[in-house]
């Protein structure tokens, strides 16, 4: 991972960029740079999880340390969970997948 197992302001802002150019490297919708998660995951419902827990931790205020951490420790089962049921399965988008270079272009 490019971010760390514990919780910072930093390691959001790395899994939320790095959630979203994955799922374009995928061949997912490229999500536009005035979207908020939750409008993406009315295009693509199965990220609908992942925006919601983004959102709590990002914008909570209330939250102790303990709860921010716990929090983060869910989003990244889901991050993880997620991405492995949008990545592609069959052969052809595997190859396609790995000769493509959309993350080395991918802006948000």
């Amino acid at each position: 991972f490019i971010f760390t197992r514990n919780y910072s302001e930093k390691a959001i802002k790395y899994i939320n960029l790095l959630f979203y150019m994955r799922i374009y490297e995928y061949g997912y919708p490229k999500r536009k740079f005035f979207e908020t998660p939750i409008e993406y995951a009315e295009k693509l419902p199965e990220t609908n999880e992942f925006a919601q827990k983004l959102i709590e931790l990002k914008f909570r205020t209330n939250l102790s340390e303990q709860r921010k951490e716990e929090i983060y420790q869910e989003l990244l089962k889901i991050y993880k969970k997620t991405l492995q049921t949008l990545k592609p399965k069959d052969l052809w988008n595997n190859i396609k997948f790995i000769l493509t270079l959309k993350g080395i272009f991918y802006r948000i």
